[in-house]
C-alpha cells in the first residue's frame, strides 16, 4: 500500500487496494485506526490530509473509478493554462457509477483514446479536448484565453484541435471553441485554395504580373512563383505551418531558395485580408 501511495501523491482508492489483494475488512480496520484518512467515498490519504493540488486532482479521478480523467476547468488548471479557485474538481467518467460525489463535478462521456493522456501521473484530457470541454462550462472568451496560453506555452497542436472538432458534432462546447478559434486565427477557417484565390484577386486588381500557382521548383512546391523574376511567395497559414516539423522545413526551404538566388517572401491570411495595399506594394517591390 505504501509503495502505491508513494507513486500517487499519498492517495489510494479502495478499488486499487482490492486489485492488490487487500481484503475489505483490512481496509476498514486501517481507516478506523486513522492510517487511512477519507478524502472521497472509497478514496483515502495514507496517514495525512496534507495534499498538493495534484494529489487532490488524482484523488478525485480515483473516486470516479477506472477510466476516469481530470477534465474541464480542473484540467485547464492542471495544464497551467487557466487557473481556477473552484473547490469542486471536474472529472469525466465513462460510467454513471460514482458520479454523485461531494466536491466533484462528474461529467459522463466516452472519450476517444486520442483525447486522453497522462500529466504528472494524473489521467487527464488532452489540451485540445480540454478546450472543447471548457466551452461547455465557461465563456468563449475563457476558451480564447486558454488557447492563447496554450500557444504561448507551446502546448497548442492544430492537428489535435482539428481532430477534436471533427469528433464534436452535437457538443455544446463546439460553438464556443470555433468562435474562439476564429478570434485567435481567422485563417483557421480559410483553406489553402481560398488564400490562393484572395492572392490572385489582389494581384490582378493591382495590375501585377500573373504568377504560376503551386509550381514545382526543385523539391519544393511554390505557392506563387515568378520564375523570370526569381521571386517565390509562400501563403503562410499557421494552420499548416505551426508544428515544429513545419517550422524547420520552412526555414530550410527559405535558405535553399535564397542560395539559388531567389527573393522569397511569406504572406499571411491577416495581411491578405486586412492589409491588401501593403501586400500589393510589397509584391511590386519584389517583382521590380
Amino acid at each position: 500500500m505504501l509503495d502505491l501511495a508513494a507513486r500517487q501523491y499519498g492517495v489510494v482508492a479502495t478499488w486499487q487496494l482490492v486489485q492488490h489483494d487487500v481484503p475489505s475488512v483490512q481496509i476498514t480496520r486501517w481507516a478506523h485506526r486513522g492510517w487511512l484518512v477519507r478524502l472521497h467515498r472509497g478514496v483515502y490519504a495514507v496517514g495525512h490530509r496534507s495534499l498538493t493540488p495534484d494529489g487532490h486532482h488524482l484523488a478525485a479521478v480515483l473516486a470516479c473509478g477506472p477510466g476516469a480523467v481530470l477534465s474541464h476547468r480542473s484540467a485547464a488548471s492542471a495544464w497551467g493554462l487557466r487557473p481556477t479557485s473552484r473547490p469542486r474538481i471536474d472529472v469525466t467518467t465513462p460510467r454513471a457509477a460514482g458520479r454523485r460525489q461531494p466536491r466533484i463535478d462528474a461529467h459522463q462521456s466516452s472519450l476517444h483514446p486520442d483525447d486522453r493522456t497522462i500529466l504528472r501521473g494524473i489521467p487527464i484530457t488532452t489540451v485540445a479536448r480540454t478546450a472543447l470541454d471548457l466551452g461547455e462550462v465557461a465563456s468563449q472568451r475563457d476558451v480564447h484565453r486558454f488557447l492563447v496560453a496554450a500557444e504561448q506555452q507551446r502546448r497548442y497542436d492544430q492537428r489535435a484541435i482539428d481532430a477534436v472538432v471533427a469528433r464534436a458534432a452535437g457538443r455544446r462546447g463546439l460553438r464556443p471553441l470555433l468562435g474562439a478559434l476564429r478570434d485567435l486565427r481567422p485563417e483557421h477557417v480559410a483553406t489553402r485554395s481560398e488564400m490562393e484565390m484572395r492572392a490572385l484577386e489582389l494581384i490582378t486588381a493591382h495590375g501585377l504580373p500573373a504568377p504560376r500557382v503551386n509550381d514545382a521548383l526543385g523539391r519544393h512546391l511554390i505557392d506563387l512563383h515568378w520564375p523570370d523574376r526569381r521571386v517565390a511567395v509562400e501563403l503562410d497559414s499557421r494552420r499548416f505551418h505551426l508544428t515544429a516539423d513545419a517550422f524547420e522545413r520552412d526555414r530550410r526551404r527559405d535558405a535553399e531558395l535564397a542560395a539559388a538566388g531567389y527573393r522569397a517572401a511569406r504572406i499571411t491570411w491577416l495581411q491578405l485580408t486586412r492589409e491588401p495595399a501593403w501586400v500589393a506594394r510589397t509584391l511590386a517591390r519584389l517583382l521590380a
